[in-house]
């Protein structure tokens, strides 16, 4: 499939087939997936240790009996 408009433009399916078999394994997602998750945890770990404010619990718990 040829693009006329930009011949340096990919054929979109291309970008589904793995070039090599670490990305058929999903070698280079894995990687990006653990970079990210490290990424996440270091920005976002103070947060998720805070407490639940009780009246968040409140809430919750008052729509879960609805």
């Amino acid at each position: 499939m040829e693009n006329k408009q930009n011949p340096r433009r990919r054929d979109p399916r291309a970008a589904r087939t793995p070039r090599n078999p670490a990305q058929a394994e999903g070698g280079s997602d894995a990687i990006f997936d653990s970079w990210l998750e490290n990424k996440l945890k270091s920005a976002y770990s103070s947060v998720l240790e805070e407490p639940i404010p009780e009246d968040l619990i409140e809430l919750l718990a008052r729509k879960l009996k609805d």
